[in-house]
């Protein structure tokens, strides 16, 4: 059962993400549509404010799923027991603590946003706050059944209930935005699907699972070894948090809401384009840890990590040359012409571009994890993140988005070198190899990009109809080329098995037909 599980819950991991892919593309230019570019500025700056307190939970979830795994599997019920009422008892403390905040902070909403909201405005973005900080606060205390459905590998109900209510969510968005058209309405259709999301799962573990939380007696050691444990987790996850939204907040309080609407465009297209690398090395760490515990050479993680990053550079290269060619286009009719979001694409390349040198060497943030050196990179993103804001913030007021996204762009160049100087001295991975080879295979997909330059010359009377056959043309281009002239053996048999089975698959459909 656990390995049709494990199993499962990949499928449905990446299914998830397809459908909450699909489910924004979709939302985007409704919501621009039918409540406007600034009342969509309004709920992206407002939840680029919330989104610093959703990540408060120190790192909790993956303490507790770690810790608590360790003790089912002992058998030990009564320090299963005992982690889960002290992790709850810490997380009524940290959501005290976030009201406390978040209620002071709603009072400075009006300093905050003096120059860049009007009255009107100001008014509506408090009532969306108090419905996010609503949000988090129900969510957040509840963290702890995530870890504890991880734990228990019911991946089936955690990953389908995120899929159902993500479809069926979206359903109800629609009547909804044109009935109460409004940053409020969607704010709170999100926050009441969420609250269901939670008791879905309370009931789960609680009733189904016949998990128990009861605090035996308070442990001073493992309370010092959840926090140290934590803390690393929790740095890096604030460092994401200050990469991906501190730009819409300082866009926020020194420039517009549209400003803001803009910019989210280029997060929503980044993130979706991070998820793509992601899903590749997340796979990876088991592989690693046991070449770390069998004592593997550093010549054989140089040919791991050089066998995974040509297969991310192959993958990557084709999204982003094909992002240079059609992402103007694809933008426009995503935001439906709408003004404001002319600079979208070239910030979009302005992120992108520095972000696929570090995303095709993703491996190497597996092997930090498996040799217990994570933190390095960790502190290094802190501290990029806040040369970033100091920087950005002069900026913004002079150049708006635009400016923006070249700083950061620029500042996570430089947060790249420092990481291959420390992948070589501490690692000791050979990064002038890499590099060579990434430059080498580089070659035909520049030839790639530059046939399918040609392909913006079709012009078709339906828009979408236009960009779909481009970029299905252009995948085919890109593929042929990238299978005669950069694939080796390897990467071939990697692309074979699966279109094997699909082949097979359609021809046992087709024979009961």
């Amino acid at each position: 059962m656990n390995i049709n599980q494990r199993k499962a819950g990949v499928i449905l991991a990446y299914l998830s993400i397809i459908v909450s892919a699909l489910v924004n593309i979709i939302n985007v230019p409704l919501f621009l549509h039918f409540i406007g570019v600034s009342e969509y500025g309004i709920y992206q700056t407002i939840g680029s404010l919330i989104a610093y307190f959703s990540v408060l939970d120190f790192g909790l979830p993956s303490t507790i799923i770690v810790f608590y795994s360790r003790y089912k599997t002992s058998g030990d019920k009564k320090n299963m027991e005992n982690i889960l009422a002290i992790c709850s008892r810490i997380y009524v403390a940290i959501t005290i603590a976030i009201l406390v905040v978040g209620v002071s902070l709603y009072f400075s909403l009006d300093s905050l946003y003096v120059n860049s909201l009007s009255k009107s405005q100001l008014l509506n973005a408090k009532q969306v706050y108090i419905v996010f900080l609503i949000n988090v606060a129900c969510s957040l205390p509840f963290q702890i059944l995530n870890a504890i459905l991880t734990a228990y590998e019911r991946f089936v109900f955690l990953r389908g209930t995120v899929i159902f209510l993500t479809i069926f969510q979206a359903l109800v968005m629609v009547p909804v935005v044109l009935k109460f058209p409004s940053a409020l309405s969607i704010v709170i259709v999100q926050t009441i699907f969420n609250i269901i999301m939670v008791a879905a799962r309370y009931f789960y573990c609680f009733k189904i699972l016949k998990v128990k939380v009861k605090l035996h007696f308070f442990d001073k050691n493992l309370f010092k070894s959840i926090l140290k444990y934590s803390l690393f987790i929790f740095l890096n996850v604030i460092a994401d948090q200050l990469f991906w939204h501190s730009n819409k907040v300082i866009l926020s309080i020194f420039s517009s809401p549209e400003s803001v609407a803009a910019y989210s465009i280029v997060f929503q297209i980044a993130y979706y384009y991070m998820i793509l690398s992601t899903a590749i090395t997340g796979v990876f760490l088991p592989k690693i840890t046991s070449m770390v515990s069998e004592g593997s050479s550093n010549k054989a993680f140089s040919e791991m990590f050089l066998k995974v990053g040509r297969i991310q550079f192959i993958l990557l290269s084709c999204v982003l040359t094909g992002f240079i060619l059609f992402g103007k286009q694809f933008i426009y009719l995503w935001s439906l012409g709408k003004t404001g979001f002319e600079c979208s694409y070239l910030m979009t390349l302005m992120i992108i571009i520095p972000l696929t040198l570090d995303l095709i060497q993703g491996l190497a943030q597996t092997i930090l994890q498996a040799v217990n050196k994570f933190y390095f990179r960790a502190t290094m993103f802190l501290l990029i993140d806040a040369l970033n804001i100091i920087i950005v913030i002069p900026i913004a007021k002079l150049y708006g988005g635009v400016g923006c996204a070249l700083v950061t762009g620029l500042n996570y160049l430089t947060f790249i070198i420092i990481l291959n100087i420390f992948y070589v001295k501490s690692l000791k991975l050979n990064i002038n190899s890499f590099w060579q080879q990434i430059l080498k295979i580089s070659i035909p997909t520049l030839c790639a990009f530059l046939i399918g330059t040609s392909l913006n010359k079709i012009k078709i009377t339906n828009s979408v109809l236009e960009i779909s056959i481009k970029i299905l043309l252009y995948l085919i281009i890109y593929t042929a080329i990238a299978w005669l002239c950069v694939m080796n053996t390897y990467e071939k048999e990697l692309l074979k098995k699966p279109l094997a089975k699909i082949k097979n698959t359609l021809s046992s459909i087709y024979k009961k037909l």
